[in-house]
């Protein structure tokens, strides 16, 4: 749910943030590129892949509203 992120900026200043919620999900998967890991390296179950469209069709709804609770929860 949370994340630290310390790092420098392109003027070399010093940064000390914590991001909550989507955001710390959001700066995570953005430091996993930097350090050369992929979505699929995360993933636990390989049978919960999906196509584009049966996550539409099958899934979408349930995911979202999963979503709302977390950010209710958690913020955004």
């Amino acid at each position: 749910v949370n994340v630290r992120v310390r790092y420098l900026d392109r003027d070399g200043n010093e940064h000390d943030e914590v991001r909550r919620g989507l955001a710390a999900g959001t700066f995570q998967h953005e430091c996993d590129h930097l350090d050369g890991v992929l979505f699929l390296d995360r993933v636990v179950d390989t049978r919960t892949f999906t196509t584009w469209e049966m996550f539409e069709r099958h899934h979408k709804d349930g995911f979202f509203e999963e979503m709302r609770h977390f950010v209710a929860r958690v913020g955004s």
